[in-house]
């Protein structure tokens, strides 16, 4: 009986781990061959997470549903283009970074936005 009481007690924490196991976390640098892309990609994604997101776990933003994380990046160009006066091109270059990251992490998006 103790033998058995102990095996489910084992049991019961091989679950627990495994449900708390998470997923990879793939970082917006992850697959990106250039220094230097990688040093844009990197900056731009920390203001994206720093001005809009205001949270630096990114588990939580990956399990963010979809249409929150749209309406997080549609805040954020508007904001590169309303308060920082950004062009189109330097914003485009702001949402690659983003759009990488979520891409990497097998988040899909409506990028037609």
């Amino acid at each position: 009986m103790l033998l058995l009481l102990f095996h489910l007690h084992s049991i019961e924490r091989q679950t627990a781990a495994a449900t708390k196991e998470e997923r990879r976390i793939y970082q917006v640098t992850d697959g990106l061959k250039s220094s230097d892309t990688k040093r844009t990609y990197r900056h731009a994604f920390k203001h994206f997470i720093e001005i809009t997101v205001k949270n630096d776990d990114l588990q939580a933003l990956v399990d963010t549903n979809a249409y929150v994380i749209e309406s997080k990046i549609i805040s954020h160009t508007e904001y590169f283009k309303e308060v920082k006066k950004l062009k189109y091109w330097s914003i485009q270059v702001y949402c690659a970074a983003i759009l990488h990251f979520f891409e990497m992490n097998d988040v899909v998006l409506n990028k037609k936005n």
